[in-house]
C-alpha cells in the first residue's frame, strides 16, 4: 500500500488509483500543474488566462496579478512600479509621465493641474495653493507673503499685507535736519476701497480690534522723502475719503538704536518732565485714554538707571507698560519710542509736524545733563513751552500754539497767543 500524494492515507490496492491519488482526492478533482507536473486539488490551483492549470509556485514564475484591476498579466509584459506589478491596460489608466520630469508616476501619486500630469515633487516645485481661496496657482504667476501665497485675483482684494521697503532715491534732509528714521502707524475707523491701493504703495495694513477700519503701517522712513511719503498716502486716504474717529490713534516711531544709555536716560527723563506739555497738543479724549495713559515710573525710576551698560536700561524698559504715551518697550523689539498720544489723523501736515517735533526734541535732549534738563523744564506750562519752543524752532512753536488753541489748551499767555515764535 503507498500513501496518497494528496491527503497521505494509504491506498487500498484493491481499488484503483490515479499516480497514486486515493478515491477521495479523485472525486475531489484532482489537476496537474503544467509546469512541474504536480498533482492538485482543483481549488488550489490557479488558471492562466488561457486555461492552463498551475500550481501557485509555477503560476508566479508566468503571471503576475495587476496590481491596480486584479488581472492576470504575463512576466514579460508587466510593468513594475514600487513593488507592483500592472497589467498594460492600467499602466495607461492608472500611471502616466510627469511632464515635467518625465518620470512615470502611477495614480496614488500623480497630481493634475487641468490636463497636464504630475509627479508629487514637481507639481510642489511649481505650483502653491491661495491662502485666501485654496485653489492651486503656479508659483511664478503668485506673490509670495509672509503667511503664504496669494492669486492674482486674491491680492487685488486682501484684506492685509506687508510694508515694503523704503527706497529713496538722492534723498533730503533739510525739512527733518535729521537723518534719524521714523515710522508711522494710521488707524482709521473707515477706509472704503483701501484693497485698490494695495500695488500704489509700501505701506502695511493690518487688523486693530480696538477700531472699525484698518491700521496702516509705514515702514522705516527717512529725510524730506520720508515726509513726502507720509503726506503722499494721506493725500490718497483723503482723496477716498477715509476717516478716522474718536476710537482711532496716531502712533509714531522715532529710531533709537544709536544712542549711547546715557542718551536715552536724558530723552527718557526729558519726556516725563514734559508729559503735560505734549498732552497740550491732543485732544482731551487722548489725555486720559487707556491705550496711551501717563508713564507709570517715577523721576527716581529714571534717575536710577546706570548708564554704563544696556542692560540696566533694558531692565527697566521692560518693566513699563506698553499702553503709556510713550511704549519704551519698543525699544528691545525695533530700536525704537513710540510715541502714542496723538489722535487719529490723515492730515499729512500735522503727522509731519508731529514728528518733525518730536525727532528735534529727541535730538536735543540727547545732547543735555540730566541737570540741564531740570533747568529747562522746572517750571509751569508757559515757561515748558518756552524752552519747547527754542528746540523746535519759531514756525513749529506757532503751529503748536494753534493747536494747543483749538483743543482750548493754553501753553502761553494771553497776550502772546498770536505773537510768532
Amino acid at each position: 500500500m503507498q500513501p496518497c500524494k494528496l491527503c497521505g492515507v494509504p491506498t487500498n490496492s484493491e481499488i484503483p488509483s490515479v499516480g497514486h491519488v486515493c478515491p477521495s482526492c479523485q472525486a475531489a478533482g484532482v489537476v496537474q500543474c503544467g509546469g512541474c507536473n504536480m498533482l492538485m486539488l482543483r481549488d488550489d490551483a490557479v488558471y492562466d488566462p488561457y486555461g492552463n492549470c498551475y500550481c501557485p509556485a509555477c503560476h508566479r514564475e508566468h503571471y503576475h496579478f495587476c496590481h491596480a484591476c486584479g488581472a492576470q498579466v504575463n512576466n514579460g509584459d508587466r510593468y513594475l512600479h514600487r513593488g507592483h506589478a500592472y497589467c498594460g491596460r492600467c499602466r495607461r489608466v492608472f500611471t502616466n509621465i510627469c511632464c515635467a520630469c518625465n518620470a512615470r508616476v502611477t495614480i496614488y501619486n500623480m497630481c493634475r493641474y487641468h490636463n497636464d500630469i504630475y509627479c508629487q515633487e514637481c507639481y510642489e516645485n511649481t505650483f502653491a495653493y491661495c491662502h485666501r481661496c485654496d485653489e492651486s496657482y503656479r508659483i511664478e504667476d503668485m506673490t509670495e507673503v509672509s503667511y503664504g501665497y496669494l492669486c492674482e485675483a486674491c491680492e487685488s482684494n486682501r484684506d492685509q499685507w506687508d510694508m515694503k521697503e523704503f527706497k529713496p532715491e538722492n534723498n533730503t534732509y533739510e525739512e527733518l535736519a535729521s537723518k534719524r528714521t521714523y515710522g508711522v502707524e494710521i488707524e482709521t475707523a473707515r477706509c472704503t476701497g483701501f484693497s485698490q491701493i494695495y500695488k500704489e504703495t509700501i505701506w502695511g495694513c493690518t487688523d486693530d480690534y480696538s477700531i472699525a477700519g484698518k491700521e496702516f503701517i509705514s515702514p522705516p522712513l527717512s529725510g524730506d522723502k520720508g515726509l513726502d511719503e507720509i503726506r503722499d498716502f494721506c493725500d490718497k486716504a483723503m482723496a477716498r475719503r477715509w476717516r478716522v474717529n474718536s476710537n482711532c490713534g496716531l502712533h509714531i516711531h522715532i529710531g533709537m538704536g544709536d544712542m549711547s544709555p546715557q542718551a536715552l536716560k536724558q530723552v527718557a527723563y526729558a519726556y516725563y518732565l514734559t508729559y503735560q506739555l505734549w498732552t497740550a497738543f491732543v485732544s482731551p479724549n487722548r489725555d486720559c485714554n487707556r491705550m496711551c495713559g501717563r508713564p507709570q515710573c517715577s523721576i527716581d525710576d529714571i534717575l536710577a538707571v546706570d548708564t554704563s551698560n544696556y542692560e540696566d536700561w533694558d531692565m527697566f524698559v521692560s518693566k513699563q507698560d506698553r499702553f503709556e504715551f510713550l511704549n519704551w518697550r519698543a525699544f528691545i523689539v525695533h530700536g525704537t519710542v513710540e510715541i502714542r498720544i496723538m489722535d487719529g489723523s490723515l492730515d499729512g501736515d500735522l503727522i509731519c509736524n508731529w514728528i518733525k517735533a518730536h525727532i528735534k526734541f529727541i535730538e536735543y535732549m540727547s545732547k543735555k545733563s540730566i541737570e540741564d534738563i531740570t533747568l529747562m523744564f522746572s517750571g509751569g506750562m508757559l515757561r515748558n513751552f518756552s524752552a519747547f519752543a527754542e528746540i523746535v524752532g519759531s514756525d513749529l512753536a506757532s503751529y503748536y500754539v494753534g493747536v494747543s488753541e483749538s483743543y482750548d489748551k493754553h501753553v502761553v499767555a494771553a497776550q502772546d497767543r498770536y505773537l510768532p515764535f
